[in-house]
């Protein structure tokens, strides 16, 4: 009863661990924020759990930073429609304004990492955007 049992509880297990990861809908907020359905939104990390920064879109500073904003922000979108896949890793911890923090790769790629290195992005957590130049 014990092997059958014990070899029962492995197969479930094996099963488990096979099964599809759970498909979630991410919507973009901005080029470093977006809703994953749950009950906060998600800013965008490096993997290495730093922030990076994206212009704002909403209270823009400055029209270069809401006109930079609006590129970062279609950019991200361009990102997730054009993906193969996607991985979003929930750090489990707060950036504040009621958000997780969490790093999104798209086929593999932090994309913080692709909005750097095209300019849309600084490793920073809160850049001025107006101010640089």
């Amino acid at each position: 009863m014990r092997r059958t049992t014990a070899i029962l509880i492995l197969m479930t297990s094996l099963l488990l661990a096979c099964a599809p990861a759970e498909i979630v809908s991410i919507r973009v907020i901005d080029g470093d924020t977006v809703d994953a359905g749950l009950d906060a939104n998600i800013r965008l990390t490096l993997d290495d759990g730093s922030g990076f920064d994206t212009p704002e879109t909403f209270r823009s500073g400055c029209a270069a930073e809401a006109d930079l904003g609006a590129q970062a922000t279609a950019r991200l979108k361009r990102l997730l429609q054009d993906a193969r896949t996607t991985d979003l890793d929930l750090g489990g911890r707060s950036c504040g304004f009621g958000r997780y923090c969490g790093a999104l790769r798209v086929d593999g790629t932090n994309v913080g990492e692709t909005m750097i290195r095209e300019g849309l992005a600084k490793r920073s957590k809160n850049y001025d955007w107006c101010q640089a130049g």
